[in-house]
């Protein structure tokens, strides 16, 4: 469980798209998590239930934000992930659009 609980949190990375995105679907209620789960992510991750499915979401919206922006600037883009306290990160590297990729 101790895998489960590390992937779900990890494999969702969130986005923030150059274009408006579809509203994301609403996030099933903690109360609607499996009770080895709640525990799994409580004991391993430190998080309330709600906090992960906070998480969850951030890390679904920036996995469709690095998507346009790679696609979009690929000389600069370096990278997305979501930071210990899961606030989404864009890395950028040098490259001739570094400027355009920050703004967006």
């Amino acid at each position: 469980m101790i895998g489960t609980a590390a992937l779900l949190l990890t494999v969702p990375s969130v986005a923030l798209t150059l274009a408006q995105p579809p509203a994301p679907a609403p996030a099933a209620p903690a109360s609607a998590l499996p009770a080895d789960l709640v525990a799994a992510i409580q004991r391993d991750l430190g998080l309330s239930p709600d906090q992960y499915l906070d998480r969850a979401e951030t890390g679904q919206n920036l996995v469709r934000f690095a998507d346009s922006i790679r696609g979009t600037f690929p000389d600069s883009f370096a990278g997305a992930w979501l930071d210990a306290d899961g606030t989404p990160v864009v890395g950028l590297a040098d490259g001739p659009d570094k400027d355009a990729a920050r703004t967006a």
